[in-house]
């Protein structure tokens, strides 16, 4: 048992939490996202996403924003609890300006509306996760030059 708990605890290099109800979607992106050497997990709804965000530490969220039993949107408290600088990408078939206004709102760093561009939802992901990398190291790096916050030098 302390085993299993241990091995939820470990935090997978670009380990990827993907919430889409649309399976023939999921398995499409999860596909797609494996080759480019993410760890994926997929979630149908808000309570198979909150049990997963739980157990598991993401450096990325994919998240629909209409799901079977409530909306994405919710969710963004949850991720923002457990980790204030993990990256949210909204994947979204909402278009309009007041759905994308609130998800951005509510915590979401980008928002793609479906269908997406696997290769933009690709090249978005990477600059999330470079963001994320340089808030989380404390560091700025501008060629030779390295700022890091904690040691103040």
């Amino acid at each position: 048992m302390a085993f299993s708990r241990l091995k939820e605890d470990i935090v997978a290099v670009n380990h990827i939490l993907l919430v889409e109800d649309d399976c023939d979607l999921a398995n499409i992106t999860k596909f797609y996202l494996t080759h480019a050497g993410y760890t994926v997990d997929v979630a149908s709804s808000c309570a198979q996403a909150t049990e997963l965000l739980n157990r598991v530490s993401y450096q990325v969220v994919l998240l629909d924003s209409v799901l079977p039993d409530g909306r994405g949107n919710s969710l963004c408290p949850l991720i923002r609890e457990k980790d204030r600088l993990c990256p949210i990408l909204f994947l979204s078939c909402l278009d309009d300006s007041e759905s994308i206004v609130s998800a951005l709102e509510l915590g979401g760093d980008d928002y793609m509306v479906k269908p997406v561009d696997d290769e933009e939802m690709l090249l978005r992901i990477s600059a999330l996760l470079r963001r994320s990398n340089i808030a989380n190291e404390h560091k700025l790096h501008a060629g030779n030059t390295v700022l890091d916050y904690d040691a103040l030098t």
